[in-house]
């Protein structure tokens, strides 16, 4: 934008400066007409100007050659050159007989013709009034040199603007190509298929990487550490928990005991969900990788027969297969696990699982995320239930074994990858979970 701006200032200001230099020359040579004529002026016995001879110039002899010249005195009597034949040069405005005064200006003498006119007053030694010389040359001569110039000079601009714009676009590509492949990498990194920045960039761009990697490295150190004092700290407490219950098992009529061992309980649970938050939050911050969905819901149909043998609905899929969950595996198990178990316990005949990409997307956001609906034909739940359910803890129904916190982690898991999370009436009558998490 800012060299077609250029450009075009450029074109405009030598334009102008042709212009004017056009036009000076142009009045050089009607003056240099106008000294010559003022060399043959003479006077008569009576005292009045006369030309002795012709201008040497002899298109300025030539009727309707376009050059013309006019002697007007200060008293009105005029001597016109031959090639003005019956014309008149007309008269500047508000001529001002001061001598030595010059002026130039554009006329036109018939239809078609127009003339540039330069004029100057003279003081003849022994002639009583101030004489007006006048010299008139074709204007379409200067229009057709600035015409000329200006069609040479945009097809010169033009050429070089567009050079300019191949070197400039040259310059972009090459210059910008270590930046693209850095770019791609940052890609790969993301999508899992490196952990690291490598290959070589120009020194301006090396710091960068150097630092990037040493933020990945000290990343995955922490995550690492974090990791293990969390699994040391749940190991630590699973002992001493574990011998709780187990002394507490041998008292099943004592309500003290039961209700040290539904405490126990809630603790074990308590422990077992914020390993899982740890755990997730850990493999968000580490380079994402891409799961298929497809073999996830394999292997958890195969389990949901097994934990519900006595009671498994029907469950149908429609998947594409080319789908791939941007994210640790394990955290689509779990929350697929998760939802899946609840609609076993409560759906009455059929479950219904779609694996698709986002339709709601707006244009302007990411398209690649997709969309997880599963619908059962159970009792469903109020909006009121809706709100309790996805509390940490809260059960609707004692009657199913349970600790509430199903919804809960599949909550903070979704949470985690800024997926979103909806539980409204499926079409069967049941609960339908539509889940939206990103894809690759």
């Amino acid at each position: 934008m800012w060299l077609t701006v250029a450009l075009a200032l450029s074109h405009a200001i030598l334009g102008g400066l042709f212009k004017t230099a056009v036009e000076n020359n142009f009045d050089d040579r009607l003056n240099a007409e106008a000294e010559e004529i003022l060399s043959l002026i003479d006077k008569d016995k009576t005292g009045r100007f006369i030309i002795t001879r012709p201008p040497g110039n002899p298109r300025l002899n030539l009727p309707g050659s376009g050059w013309y010249w006019q002697i007007v005195s200060e008293k009105n009597r005029i001597i016109r050159s031959r090639s003005l034949w019956d014309n008149t040069l007309p008269m500047p405005d508000n001529l001002d007989w001061k001598t030595g005064g010059r002026m130039a200006y554009n006329a036109e003498l018939s239809p078609g013709e127009s003339v540039h006119i330069s004029g100057r007053i003279y003081r003849i030694p022994g002639v009583d009034n101030r004489l007006l010389i006048l010299t008139a040359g074709p204007l379409a001569e200067i229009k057709q040199a600035i015409d000329d110039f200006n069609s040479q000079l945009f097809w010169s601009l033009l050429a070089l603007g567009t050079g300019l714009m191949a070197a400039v676009l040259f310059q972009i590509r090459y210059g910008l190509k270590p930046l693209r492949r850095l770019q791609n990498a940052l890609k790969a990194i993301q999508n899992g298929k490196q952990n690291r920045l490598s290959g070589h960039y120009p020194e301006e761009i090396m710091p960068i990487v150097s630092e990037f990697n040493t933020v990945l490295e000290q990343s995955e150190q922490r995550l690492l550490r974090t990791r293990k004092e969390i699994g040391d700290l749940a190991h630590a407490l699973k002992t001493p928990i574990s011998i709780i219950q187990n002394e507490t098992d041998g008292h099943p009529d004592s309500e003290e005991m039961v209700l040290i061992q539904r405490q126990s309980q809630i603790m074990q649970d308590r422990i077992q969900y914020q390993l899982t938050r740890a755990r997730t939050a850990g493999a968000i911050h580490l380079s994402a990788t891409n799961t298929k969905i497809a073999p996830v819901l394999q292997a958890i149909e195969k389990t949901m027969t097994m934990l519900h043998a006595d009671h498994c609905p029907d469950m149908t899929f429609d998947v594409d297969e080319n789908i791939r969950f941007q994210g640790d595996r394990q955290d689509l198990e779990e929350i697929l696990g998760n939802i899946l178990d609840n609609a076993c316990k409560w759906a009455d005949k059929k479950i219904q699982v779609f694996v698709g990409r986002d339709a709601d997307c707006d244009a302007g956001h990411d398209t690649k995320n997709i969309m997880i609906r599963i619908d059962d034909d159970g009792p469903g739940l109020t909006p009121q239930q809706i709100g309790i359910a996805l509390k940490r803890g809260q059960r609707l129904d004692e009657s199913q074994p349970g600790t509430g916190l199903g919804l809960a982690i599949v909550k903070d898991i979704v949470a985690l990858y800024q997926g979103k999370l909806d539980l409204s009436r499926s079409k069967t009558g049941g609960l339908s979970v539509k889940i939206i998490l990103p894809g690759a």
